[in-house]
Order: C-alpha cells, then structure tokens, then sequence
C-alpha cells in the first residue's frame, strides 16, 4: 500500500428502498392480490359490455350493476391493500391481521353474491338465442367464480395469519 491511503471498512447494511418494497409482490400473497386486482380489471371491461353495451339496452340486466359496483369496490379495496403492504404501513396499524382478515371476508362475501348474480344473468337467455352480450355475460360469470375461489384462499390465509400460523410468509 502506499502511503498515505487510509482504508476504511465499512460493515454491510440492508438498505431498503424509500419508496417500500416490492418483494411482497413477488410473495404469495402478493400474487394473490395481484391476480384478484387482474381479474377485477377483466371483470369489470366484461361489465361494462354487459350492462352499458348497448344503448337501447340500458338498464336490461339491472342485477349486474351489482356485480359492476363489487367489481369497482375490489379494484378500489385490492390497490388499497397493495399500498399498505409495499410500503410497509401495515407495521403502524396495530391490528393489521385481523383488519386485513375482515377486509378480505367482506370481498369475498361480495364476490359470492356476485358470482350467483351472474350466474343468473348468464343463464337467462339460453345459446338458441345468444343476443348481443351473451358471450360477456358467460365470461362475467367465469371470472367471478374463479375470483371468488381466489379470495376462499385469500381469506383462509389471512385467517391463518391471525390465528398466529401463517401459511404462507409475506416478505418483510
């Protein structure tokens, strides 16, 4: 060494980025979020088409602005939830499991409603005669069955995770 050069060693450090963190949606409840907020955007472009589609028509499927109206609560509720867990607000909420359990059991519970609605509407004007929608409605009916079985396994996590035994470890 020369002289003159002083090294200095420095210990490492975890450094987290300012903004929070992103490996909670690489986690597997954060996929989980993830596709319940991809299915609520599909979902809600399919009742879109459905009770807005036409404009003579408007107002004809009246029960689906229900599942409209769960389907802007979810996207509104899932990006919320996002939120609080990239950016590590859920460490300042003390009771963060069961607000988040309750959260997610209120979706769910929403989404079966939904979910029979639509298998209601989609059932009310058999193939013989499609009409315009028909397709829109079949697949409004498909999605919310399968984001229905996503929040049963969401809520039973987040149960899981109060009860003191998560399934599954989010990243901190």
């Amino acid at each position: 060494m020369e002289p003159g050069i002083m090294v200095v060693t420095v210990p490492e450090q975890t450094v987290s980025s300012p903004g929070g963190h992103l490996q909670y949606l690489r986690s597997v409840p954060g996929i989980i979020r993830t596709t319940e907020l991809v299915l609520s955007v599909l979902l809600l472009i399919c009742t879109l088409v459905v009770v807005h589609g036409v404009a003579f028509q408007v107002g004809y499927f009246r029960s689906m602005v229900y599942v409209e109206f769960v389907t802007v609560m979810s996207i509104i509720l899932i990006a919320v939830l996002c939120i609080i867990n990239v950016t590590r607000l859920k460490a300042k909420i003390a009771i963060w499991p069961a607000l988040e359990f309750i959260i997610c059991g209120i979706l769910f519970l929403s989404w079966l409603v939904a979910f029979l609605i639509a298998c209601v509407e989609a059932a009310k004007y058999p193939f013989p005669q499609p009409g315009w929608n028909y397709a829109a409605r079949i697949a409004t009916a498909i999605f919310t069955a399968f984001i229905t079985a996503i929040l049963i396994v969401d809520v039973i996590v987040l149960f899981m995770a109060c009860r003191g035994r998560p399934i599954f470890q989010a990243a901190v």
